[in-house]
């Protein structure tokens, strides 16, 4: 932020600026101080509905219909990921990590900040922010609360979740499946009758996740580990043990690799009817096994283990690219929560408009590095002066 306070405050940019904004006024650009000063007051809400309404906007072009599953399917990848650790809370809605000495004291506590996400795969190159519930404790939560008798060393999220014999501090904090089920409303809201296609990993697999897509007409493609429901599991081993003898199982070879392909379809789970599908390769050391509530046959079973492997898309291209490549998801920008929230909406933000940037087939053609095409951009900025027929191309695209 010091930085492009620095380079941004120069007459041209300032200029260019107050042109886009119709800001004549403008004499200068705010100070990054003065940005987090305003972003401690701006409900997040605000921004979380500007990502909203540009989803709506994309959604609604022509260009990425091409890419729904089965001409219908709009892909929503779910998923969580961590923004920040620090050794200490800096507002009451911290997560929080205890490590224990041996004899079950406390050693010390990691405080950690969560977010849930919802992203829309619009290509193979496109992850774009739906929707983000931040995982908040209730303020009586607290790691020295006397009732807190765990006998964890080192409590991780996913372990809290998938620990039958939960702690403590794991019922009460709050947890990734939590923000989804207040996902489910504002989901809803924002797609109405659209067709959805929700894609999550195996933390998600669970009645409470069917139950929900169910009652929204969802369909679902969740990555599966054989311990995670053992009743179908076994179903499901027991029925793809005939291997080639059975009508459910398809071989190929290709470039010397063989590819194995197993499902099955309508497996009875607590009134849930499950399709299952799972896809080995010799080169890989874990198989790819989905549950669904799609229909799989002989045609389609390849597409839809491809449509399932997309959810990595959230990881790779959104959360891996957002704190590895420039974005700084995991920088603690600000200390006030409300601040951190809008931070997170203006990285989704700015990553969105990238992507829509990087993509476009002229840039493509010339072959540039990301850093270089990005250079151009903040230097467009910079160095002319943006003439009023490039105003009106920024205000009102569809009228130029």
């Amino acid at each position: 932020m010091r930085k492009m306070t620095a380079e941004l405050s120069n007459e041209n940019t300032i200029l260019n600026v107050s042109k886009i904004l119709n800001k004549p006024e403008l004499s200068e650009l705010p100070h990054f101080n003065t940005v987090n000063n305003f972003l401690e007051v701006v409900d997040p809400k605000e921004l979380q509905r500007v990502i909203q309404l540009m989803v709506k906007k994309l959604m609604s072009m022509n260009e990425f219909s091409q890419d729904l599953y089965r001409k219908r399917y709009w892909l929503v990848a779910i998923d969580g990921t961590q923004l920040f650790q620090t050794d200490e809370a800096h507002s009451e809605g911290a997560l929080f990590r205890i490590h224990r000495n041996k004899d079950k004291t406390i050693k010390w506590v990691e405080y950690y900040y969560y977010i849930v996400e919802a992203k829309l795969v619009l290509t193979k190159n496109i992850v774009i922010s739906v929707f983000t519930t931040f995982c908040k404790n209730d303020d009586n939560v607290t790691p020295y609360d006397e009732t807190n008798t765990t006998n964890t060393e080192d409590v991780t999220l996913d372990k809290m979740i998938e620990d039958d014999n939960k702690s403590e501090e794991s019922r009460k904090q709050d947890c990734e499946l939590k923000a989804f089920y207040r996902m489910e409303g504002e989901l809803k809201k924002l797609f109405g009758n659209t067709s959805i296609c929700l894609t999550m990993d195996s933390l998600y697999a669970g009645a409470p996740v069917f139950d929900i897509c169910v009652k929204n007409n969802w369909k679902y493609i969740i990555r599966f580990k054989d311990g995670k429901i053992k009743s179908i599991a076994k179903k499901f081993n027991d029925a793809c043990s005939l291997k080639n003898k059975s009508p459910n199982y398809k071989e190929h070879r290709i470039d010397g690799c063989i590819e194995k392909y197993e499902y099955l379809n309508a497996v009875m789970y607590q009134g849930h009817s499950i399709n299952m599908v799972r896809y080995t390769e010799a080169k890989k050391k874990y198989p790819f096994f989905f549950i669904t509530n799609l229909p799989i046959n002989s045609k389609n079973y390849k597409g839809l283990v491809s449509l399932g492997r997309r959810r990595w898309k959230i990881e790779n291209e959104g959360f891996n690219i957002q704190k590895n490549h420039g974005y700084a998801l995991t920088h603690k920008f600000s200390l006030d929560y409300n601040a951190l929230q809008n931070h997170y909406f203006l990285i989704q933000l700015a990553h969105a408009i990238s992507q829509i940037y990087e993509n476009l087939p002229i840039l493509k053609e010339l072959k540039l590095a990301l850093y270089t095409v990005h250079s151009l951009l903040r230097d467009a900025f910079k160095i002319p002066v943006i003439n009023n027929k490039r105003i009106l191309n920024v205000r009102y695209p569809e009228k130029s």
